[in-house]
């Protein structure tokens, strides 16, 4: 997959999982970035939240198809500095509707909330 210019990648992993249920594979990635610049050197180390997307395929080479997709991902609050989404592997659902995303917060530069968060999350995406 080749995520849209000024995506803002410099050490994201992104996640791949198999949901068996909706015989997809669905992938969380996330960017960092200052919001609506597309520069990925224009924020450093989440002075600004990071994006989101989140992306299903059928094989795990793709082709991934973007079915959501967060610039400034914030979960609960707006001053959160989210980065690093996780898809978990073992909390799916048996209709594969609810997946659960984990992930760190660098909220206060790393002083406050630099923390394992969750965030249940429901798919609308057709099963294959």
């Amino acid at each position: 997959h080749v995520f849209p210019e000024g995506w803002g990648w410099y050490s994201w992993s992104p996640s791949v999982v198999w949901n068996e249920a909706l015989g997809l594979f669905v992938m969380a990635a996330g960017g960092s970035q200052k919001q609506g610049t597309g520069d990925p050197m224009d924020s450093f180390m989440h002075y600004e939240t990071g994006s989101l997307a989140l992306l299903s395929a059928e094989n795990p080479w793709g082709p991934w198809e973007q079915f959501h997709y967060e610039e400034a991902w914030s979960g609960d609050s707006e001053d959160n500095r989210l980065y690093e989404p996780q898809l978990s592997p073992k909390w799916i659902t048996d209709d594969g509707r609810t997946m659960y995303l984990v992930y760190s917060d660098a909220r206060d530069r790393h002083s406050t909330n630099y923390h394992w968060n969750m965030q249940k999350i429901t798919l609308n995406v057709e099963a294959r």
